[in-house]
């Protein structure tokens, strides 16, 4: 196989990743152009499963389903396929990022004579190898599409920042976050959100939220934030650290929600509990003194 043709088909699985569709069919797609390109007769795609491997796709349908045995031992990086399936199906390992989501396992008919040339089958493995790594691609995109979906649909702000830049700029923030201060994506990331503080610069709570930074560590915060429209509001914000590699801070993520009227109807509230303890008490002295009243009277007669 020419370089030329490497190319080729790189480009043409390239483009089977962009397109939106289910996973297994996209793997079940990927496999099958890519192998008949190289000329094998058949090709399929098993997945694990407890106890060994399901058929997902089949260039024989009827072995659609059919539940295998684990492969046992690699020879030229092929193993071959135990019954039910026919002999000469051979299958090739998945990569090691497979571990990290659903397994799926490539598989195709092979001839003796191409068992029997190590050249003919590094290029397969070689084959095997690009496509498992867009396997992984396109589980990755899956995930974060739906990451994307529900952190969209979330009604309360998400904003999150870069922990690796000094001045913590923000990566991403969603709908609701631009809902709740007036600025748009456009206008937010690549800048620190202390643009929309109403906090005064000596605020003891702007001071704790940057110890909490700095630390870094999760902490929840309620300071003065001000809208685009210079409307100020109470922000309820709480931080969490992120790692992407198990080991370091590698991001901020912040959730946002506005409490101005939550707040407002806590200091009406105390305002009335105010209110009425003072009539209470204004009461219960009137009381006190009209019952101790006669008594004096009495007192003052005698």
């Amino acid at each position: 196989m020419s370089a030329t043709d490497s190319l080729d088909i790189i480009r043409e699985l390239q483009g089977l990743v962009i397109n939106d569709r289910a996973v297994e069919q996209y793997i079940c797609d990927l496999w099958s152009n890519t192998v008949h390109k190289f000329g094998a007769r058949g090709t399929a795609v098993l997945a694990e499963v407890p106890g060994g491997l399901t058929v997902l796709s089949h260039s024989q349908n009827q072995w659609v389903g059919q539940t295998l045995p684990m492969p046992q031992a690699y020879d030229n990086g092929l193993a071959e396929l135990a019954a039910p399936m026919p002999q000469g199906w051979h299958v090739l390992p998945p990569s090691a990022e497979s571990a990290k989501g659903d397994r799926y396992y490539l598989a195709l008919e092979l001839h003796d004579h191409e068992l029997a040339n190590p050249e003919f089958c590094a290029q397969i493995s070689d084959l095997a190898t690009l496509c498992y790594t867009l396997i992984w691609a396109a589980q990755l995109k899956q995930q974060n599409t739906l990451l994307s979906n529900i952190l969209d649909s979330i009604n309360y702000g998400i904003a999150v920042s870069d922990a690796h830049e000094d001045d913590y700029p923000l990566v991403y923030v969603n709908p609701a976050f631009e809902a709740l201060t007036g600025y748009t994506a456009e206008e937010t990331l690549g800048h620190n959100c202390r643009f929309m503080s109403a906090e005064p610069p000596d605020s003891q709570v702007l001071q704790e939220l940057r110890d909490t930074i700095q630390k870094p560590a999760p902490g929840d915060f309620t300071l003065r934030n001000k809208h685009k429209s210079g409307r100020e509001f109470l922000n309820k914000l709480s931080i969490f650290p992120i790692s992407t590699d198990g080991k370091s801070v590698s991001h901020l993520a912040a959730t946002q929600v506005d409490v101005t009227e939550q707040a407002n109807l806590l200091a009406e509230m105390q305002r009335s509990q105010s209110q009425l303890k003072s009539v209470l008490c204004h009461t219960a002295v009137k009381a006190i003194s009209r019952v101790h009243a006669p008594i004096c009277c009495e007192q003052s007669e005698e």
